[in-house]
């Protein structure tokens, strides 16, 4: 688990797994590369196993996996279950408004790309 100084602008996300099961090994892989097509260098992604720390669990409150937070930028988010849709994923994940609040002004990167129409 990191836990140095987050930057601002960045997207801290907190995913919530059980081993090497078939489901937690698909949310990694599909949220790493989801990070990597719409966010790339701006998402710091901690993967935390609920069999070897517990206490994150608790504190967290997981009762299932895969489980993802969203922790920055407010509001928390919570997804649970099946992160296999990219594209709601994203949604939900509010992609597009972190990338136009990154884009240099005048970009127009969110707004031109068609997964949001």
């Amino acid at each position: 688990m990191t836990t140095q100084p987050r930057a601002a602008g960045r997207v801290v996300l907190t995913l919530y797994v059980s081993g090497a099961s078939p489901q937690s090994a698909a949310a990694v892989d599909t949220l790493s590369r989801l990070c990597d097509a719409e966010l790339p260098g701006l998402v710091d992604l901690d993967v935390v196993d609920v069999h070897d720390e517990p206490e994150l669990v608790v504190r967290d409150q997981i009762l299932a996996v895969p489980t993802l937070i969203r922790r920055l930028p407010l509001p928390v988010r919570r997804f649970v279950g099946n992160l296999d849709d990219m594209q709601r994923l994203s949604i939900g994940l509010d992609l597009r408004g972190i990338r136009a609040a990154a884009a240099p002004a005048g970009d127009g990167a969110a707004e031109d790309d068609p997964a949001y129409s």
